[in-house]
C-alpha cells in the first residue's frame, strides 16, 4: 500500500485498487478495493499501475486493461517478441519512476492494438547484432538443448527437462525441492557430499547468482540476458545446444519465458534460417 500513500500524498486521485482474490474485498482509507477494473464505472481518463511482483504476469494484466478501454498502464514488459528495443525501454523507464515516486517524471505511452498482437508462431528473431558475423537471437525454448559436454544422463536434451538446474532454481525460490542430485553433479563442494557443509557451500555459492539474476529479472533488464546471451551451436538433427550458460537459460525458463537469447555464429544462423520457420 506503499503506492497509495505516495499518489494521496502528492495530490493523485486513487480510484480503486484491484484485487482478483475476492476476499480482499473492501476498503483501504476509503478506496474501494474491487476484483475488475469495470466495477469503478470511471468516465475520465485514467492510468493503471500493475503493482505485482512477478513481471511475467503484466502482460497479461495488462492486455486484458487494454480490452477493456483503459490505454494507459504502466507495467513491465517481459514478453519478448512484441516490443521494439526503444518502446520497451521506454516503459520499463517509467515503471521505475512509479516504483520509485516520481510521478511528476512519468510520460506514460498509450498502448495499441500491435503491441498484443499474436507472435505468429514465430520461433526466433534477431536482438542484437554483434561484430563480424556473430548474432544474439531470441530462441524458443523448444529449440534448446544442453551442452554437448554435459554429463551422460542430462547431454542434448531440451532444457526443459533439465531437472537438476531446474530444481535448484526451484529451492532457491523458496520451494522444498529436493537439491542433492545437482550438489552431487554440480556443487564442487570441498565437503563430503550428503554432508551439510556440503549443502551450504552450494546454497551460498548460488544464492548471489539467483539474487543477481532476481534482480535484473524483476527490475526489467532484459538487456542484461541479452549482452550475456550464451555461445550455441546448430545440431544437424534440428535444434541448437548451449555451449555453456545453461544457468542463464533455465532461470529464465523457469520464470516463464518462453524464448531466451542465445548467440550465434552466420552459418548456425543460416542453418536455423533454412531448418526452422522463423
Amino acid at each position: 500500500m506503499e503506492q497509495i500513500e505516495h499518489l494521496s500524498g502528492k495530490g493523485y486521485t486513487v480510484a480503486g485498487i484491484i484485487d482478483q482474490n475476492p476476499k480482499n474485498r473492501g476498503e483501504y482509507k476509503g478506496i474501494p478495493i474491487i476484483c475488475s477494473i469495470n466495477e469503478l464505472n470511471i468516465s475520465e481518463k485514467v492510468c493503471a499501475f500493475i503493482m505485482l511482483q512477478n513481471g511475467m504476469q503484466h502482460w497479461d494484466i495488462a492486455c486484458n486493461l487494454y480490452k477493456q478501454g483503459i490505454d494507459r498502464v504502466v507495467f513491465l514488459p517481459m514478453k519478448t517478441g512484441f516490443f521494439n528495443k526503444e518502446i520497451q525501454e521506454d516503459f520499463i523507464i517509467q515503471y521505475n519512476y512509479m516504483m520509485e515516486g516520481k510521478y511528476a517524471a512519468m510520460r506514460v505511452p498509450y498502448l495499441c492494438d500491435e503491441m498484443f498482437e499474436p507472435g505468429n508462431g514465430k520461433k526466433w528473431y534477431v536482438a542484437r547484432k554483434l561484430a563480424g558475423d556473430e548474432k544474439i537471437l531470441w530462441v524458443s525454448t523448444d529449440l534448446i538443448r544442453t551442452t554437448l559436454k554435459e554429463t551422460e544422463r542430462y547431454r542434448n536434451i531440451p532444457i526443459a527437462e533439465f531437472a537438476p538446474y531446474i530444481n535448484l532454481f526451484s529451492y532457491l525460490s523458496g520451494e522444498k525441492t529436493n537439491i542433492s542430485e545437482y550438489i552431487s553433479l554440480y556443487g564442487k563442494s570441498p565437503f563430503p557430499e550428503s554432508s551439510k557443509e556440503s549443502f551450504n557451500f552450494v546454497h551460498n555459492k548460488r544464492i548471489g547468482l539467483y539474487e543477481f539474476f532476481e534482480d535484473k529479472f524483476y527490475s526489467g533488464n532484459l538487456d542484461y540476458f541479452v549482452a550475456a546471451a550464451p555461445k550455441a551451436v546448430w545440431n544437424k538433427k534440428g535444434y541448437l545446444n548451449l555451449c555453456e550458460g545453461q544457468h542463464r537459460c533455465v532461470y529464465l525458463l523457469t520464470k516463464g519465458m518462453k524464448k531466451v537469447p542465445v548467440r550465434l555464429e552466420k552459418a548456425d544462423i543460416d542453418c536455423l534460417d533454412s531448418e526452422v520457420l522463423a
